[in-house]
């Protein structure tokens, strides 16, 4: 297998099935600000983290307040978790191309979040992880959980950017 091909293989792809929990009651969520041709924007959205079937790894679904209704519409409950494919209807953003970093996006396609915003937010996440196993003070997992939170707006442009790398659709592979 080339290198190439192992690349592909290990992020989320058009027509997967993701898993994940089916506890959706008490997600953590972030808020995404950024700026559109019209205006600035702040939208909250969900975390959950999901494993793609068939292999042993995964990412983070972002899903944006008000969507979860959509995620569940769109899954089938199976042993506790929920699985759902993905399709069309959600995007993505990605670390480089190719990429060893997807996450998938549920959210409203015509808002246009640059992918380098959740990817920042997910550099915070990994940074809370790491001081939530390694350290039991409260106050700091509050203060880590606030930075994390307000984390986004510093990652925000000055300017609206045509030409931005913004969030990708999912489409079928194209045939040969």
């Amino acid at each position: 297998m080339s290198s190439n091909e192992f690349e592909e293989n290990e992020v989320v792809e058009y027509g997967d099935v993701i898993r994940f929990s089916e506890n959706l009651k008490h997600l953590k969520h972030v808020k995404i600000s950024y700026l559109t041709p019209q205006f600035y924007q702040t939208k909250t959205y969900h975390i959950i983290p999901f494993m793609i079937k068939g292999r042993e790894n995964g990412d983070i679904l972002f899903v944006e307040m008000g969507y979860l209704k959509e995620l569940v519409r769109l899954s089938r409950r199976k042993k506790g978790q929920y699985e759902c494919k993905i399709t069309q209807r959600f995007q993505y953003g990605q670390d480089e191309k190719p990429s060893s970093v997807r996450y998938v996006v549920l959210h409203n396609k015509q808002n246009k979040p640059e992918q380098h915003i959740f990817l920042k937010k997910m550099e915070y996440m990994d940074a809370i992880a790491i001081v939530a196993k390694n350290i039991k003070r409260k106050s700091l997992l509050k203060a880590a959980s606030r930075a994390l939170e307000n984390a986004g707006e510093e990652v925000t442009p000055q300017f609206f950017n045509p030409t931005s790398d913004f969030l990708e659709d999912f489409a079928p592979p194209k045939k040969k």
